[in-house]
């Protein structure tokens, strides 16, 4: 059987665990990375957006629409799923299970770049222009020009405050947009070459400058916090997406992972795909990242497919092979125990011993012990352990040198109990 490491009382359990489950991926059915997505609410299917068009993934199967190149996928208040692409704007028509091109109220086909939720309907960011949705009669219209970057393709669209947008372009700086208007001005920060831009739940601005990492502004335009390779744990400055969830700040990266920051003290912590552990993230490049209602982040990546992230207070080891330091030396786990230094010990049936460390969450597989099995764990003093083997009797180990001892007894009435040879 493979063994669970239940959460014992080590000070790694402070540090959040997580564990990532694969949903889907190219070698079964995705047609290409994914770049944006969506989680149903009222269904709970998930929306996968791609260079090549619409995955919908029940649980079981992965059903395919429109053959385009899809930037961004969101479901409204009214659940219905709308898709940008690129040759234009698109809604899922659920009695036809068939997405239809949305037009206006003049019947004409509409065209936009973004979305951005809003309290009694859907904006749409197009080429100079804003279109919104409206609950009431479910029609949708232009709400206004852009005056006087007519000429302006928003990409990114985030509400500002009730009469302002945020609208992005990677190419071009920011600007913000009085709706009533559609007057246009610079945005108070600095937003050349933005991959992503993030509004926060306390109202700061998380952007993604090209190379640069991040970096926190309030809305005045004050630069508050700036994180790269240089200042923090971060192993690289191109970042990818950005997302929130209880308070901390994830970074989607490429090739590096995942970056999870407290705002509050600047410490980071980091998922990455590690070779030969398979708890680890299945894959290190994130093209973006949602959190669903239910407060998981999901992640799209590139060739990795979609991966669903958990923050979960067990993680399964497994076995692996002799020296491998992501897993165990053996299938099934006889004993345990926890030294005064947090370090756990474990016993396994014909693996020998494993030295674990809560900090790292690496094994360490005490090679000369391989093929003993260890029914029983115990501690002496800092230095060494009472060791039981099945079949060979009990034992002193020297965790520094990784010997052996026989317990050697000396007391009359302890030999009663303990004769020479002894062993459960």
């Amino acid at each position: 059987m493979i063994c669970l490491l239940l959460s014992l009382p080590f000070k790694a359990t402070e540090m959040k665990q997580y564990a990532f489950q694969q949903i889907i991926n190219i070698q079964n059915g995705l047609s290409s990375s994914v770049r944006c997505l969506t989680v149903s609410h009222e269904k709970g299917y998930v929306w996968v957006g791609t260079r090549t068009g619409i995955g919908r993934f029940d649980g079981y199967e992965l059903k395919k629409y429109l053959h385009d190149n899809i930037t961004h996928l969101f479901e409204d208040n009214e659940n219905k799923i709308w898709a940008v692409t690129a040759k234009g704007l698109y809604y899922y028509n659920e009695s036809d299970d068939n997405f239809l091109q949305a037009k206006d109220k003049e019947q004409h086909p509409l065209s936009a770049a973004s979305i951005c939720p809003w309290t009694d309907g859907v904006l749409f960011g197009g080429y100079g222009k804003i279109y919104k949705y409206n609950y009431a009669d479910r029609q949708t219209e232009l709400l206004c020009s852009l005056q006087p970057d007519n000429h302006y393709n928003i990409t990114t669209l985030r509400k500002w405050d009730k009469h302002t947008l945020l609208a992005i372009n990677r190419w071009k700086n920011a600007l913000l947009i009085d709706i009533r208007t559609g007057k246009t001005q610079p945005a108070p920060f600095k937003s050349d070459e933005l991959t992503d831009c993030f509004i926060d739940s306390k109202g700061n601005v998380w952007t993604a400058p090209y190379h640069q990492g991040v970096k926190c502004y309030d809305r005045n335009g004050k630069l508050l916090h700036a994180y790269h390779t240089m200042n923090s744990s971060m192993k690289t400055n191109v970042v990818l997406s950005i997302t929130e969830c209880d308070g901390h700040i994830w970074i989607g990266t490429d090739g590096y992972g995942i970056f999870i920051l407290n705002p509050e003290n600047g410490e980071m912590v980091s998922l990455e795909h590690v070779p030969g552990n398979r708890n680890s993230l299945p894959t290190n490049s994130i093209l973006c990242l949602y959190k669903d209602f239910n407060n998981n982040i999901w992640a799209g990546s590139v060739w990795g497919g979609l991966i669903n992230i958990k923050e979960t207070g067990m993680t399964t080891y497994s076995e692996a092979l002799p020296g491998i330091e992501y897993g165990l030396s053996g299938q099934v786990v006889l004993s345990i125990y926890q030294d005064e230094e947090q370090k756990i010990w474990i016993g396994t049936d014909g693996g020998g011993i494993n030295k674990f460390n809560p900090d790292t969450r690496k094994f360490n597989h005490i090679l000369p012990t391989w093929g003993d099995k260890v029914s029983s764990i115990t501690g002496i003093d800092k230095r060494r352990l009472l060791i039981s083997l099945f079949s060979k009797g009990i034992f002193f180990f020297d965790k520094e040198t990784e010997e052996y001892q026989p317990l050697i007894i000396v007391n009359d009435s302890l030999s009663l109990l303990f004769p020479a040879g002894f062993s459960y």
